[in-house]
This record gives structure tokens, sequence and C-alpha cells, in this order.
């Protein structure tokens, strides 16, 4: 992604052009937590971006769905990892860093590709993952990603349970109909349940049992809980407060369930 020093010539403040995703734009599952506050003309801003890595690819690259990450982080914070899929035809800062995923040297920007960004995005905004993270103890997460396994078990599952949880904006109609789901903005209480089955599949990819698992949840002190929450309207502006609340009743969701989930 451009950095915000070094590329500040492209950054425009007027609306024109692609918006740029920076690491306070965005939490889990959400691409739009603030409104970016920049925007980078689309043809210099990938001539910016026409580096070695993408192998002549940038543009398809930024004309795809991209799983991206808050870089900077710190284990006393609510959440580690924080990640979610961004739109096609905008970009983002280094604050920000995509996962480019890569077979035999080839970029992969097919229908594998989007299955396995969705599944990443899922493991990555999972407590176990992020447990691990914390344990690890670095600032940047670009740090750790690559030093935590992913499993593969209930792939689908996961990646499925993310896409319900990232759609729901008119940016995701193509990612809905590719993964043949409705483009539907979950209520808060269906948000808490999906979120909570896919914590749960993801620690069972991991084998933990439900004891395992609770010493997890119960290691995220910040979690708050409030069961009005589910009763929000469908509408709801996400803040610190709610969200520690949304985390806490996800928490007690997933205890409830780990047993019947498969």
């Amino acid at each position: 992604g451009f950095q915000k020093t070094g590329d500040s010539d492209l950054f425009r403040d007027d609306g024109k052009g692609w918006s740029v995703h920076e690491g306070k734009t965005i939490h889990q599952y959400n691409h739009v937590w603030s409104k970016p506050i920049f925007t980078v003309l689309e043809r210099p801003g990938l001539e910016r971006e026409a580096k070695p890595k993408y192998k002549n690819q940038h543009k398809n690259f930024y004309n795809s769905y991209r799983l991206v990450f808050r870089d900077v982080s710190n284990p006393t914070n609510m959440r580690t990892m924080i990640a979610t899929i961004i739109s096609p035809k905008t970009f983002h800062t280094n604050e920000l860093p995509s996962i480019i995923l890569k077979e035999d040297d080839n970029i992969i920007l097919n229908n594998k590709y989007l299955e396995n960004i969705l599944h990443l995005c899922g493991m990555f905004n999972s407590t176990p993952f992020d447990f691990i993270a914390r344990q690890l103890g670095q600032m940047h997460t670009t740090t750790i990603i690559d030093k935590i396994p992913i499993p593969s078990k209930h792939k689908e599952k996961i990646m499925h349970l993310a896409a319900l949880l990232v759609v729901g904006h008119s940016d995701f109609a193509e990612l809905a109909e590719k993964m043949r789901i409705p483009n539907k903005t979950l209520s808060v209480s269906e948000r808490i349940d999906v979120a909570a089955k896919l914590d749960v599949l993801v620690a069972k990819s991991y084998d933990l049992n439900k004891e395992e698992y609770k010493t997890i949840l119960e290691s995220f002190k910040a979690f708050r809980e409030n069961p009005n929450l589910r009763d929000t309207s469908d509408i709801i502006t996400w803040n610190n407060k709610n969200i520690k609340e949304f985390y806490g009743e996800m928490r007690k969701k997933a205890l409830q369930i780990f047993d019947v989930v498969s």
C-alpha cells in the first residue's frame, strides 16, 4: 500500500478518484468503520503500485476484492488482529497491508482466491488466532501472521460465515453473488450468532476442547456482556463501547453452542 509520507503527492481531499483505506477506517469484517479521508486518482495510483511483487497483475489485483489487516497493534488492545475484505477500485496505505496469494509464483485471482481470502479473514478475526498473536507480543501484525499455522479443517464453513459478516453493502454485491448468499446486512443479533459459530469452528479447527477454548475467551478482559445489545435495531453505529459488548455477547453465545457446532 501507499506510504502516507512518501506517496503524499498522490493524496487528494476533493473526493476525486478511488478511496484510500487506512488502519483506522476498518474493523473486523467492516470496511466502513469510519469514512476514508483521502482519495487517489486511478491511473497515477496504479502506476505507483506497478511493483515487481505483483508480476504485472497490479491492475487486476486492485480491481479485485482484497483481504487487509491492521499492521500496528498491541497485545494489550481489545483485539490484536483486525481484518476485513475491501472492495475493488480502492487503494490502501501500508498501515493496512493486503494479502497476495500465489501459486507457483503466480498471483491467484480466481474463485479459489476469493474463497481463500474469506477463510483467512475468518481465521484472522477469531479469538484463537488472536490469542496466539498476543503471545508473540509484536507491535506489527505483519511479523506475526506467517508464524501462526492456518489449519484447513472446516474451511468451507468458516469462509461462508465470514462472507455473511462481510456483505451487506452495495460494494459487495458481486462477492455475495459469487458466494451464493444474499447481499444483506445482518441484524446485531444475527451477527453475534454468526460470529460465535465461526469462532467455535476456528477453535475446533485448532483441535481445542471446551475448557481450552473457554480459557482463551476469558483472557480477553475488555469484553463486556450486554444482553440488550441483541434488541438493537438493524442500523447501528459501531463504537468502542458497543463493539466490546458485541464481543462479550459473542463469547457467551460461543460457549453455549460449543458442544453442538460441528
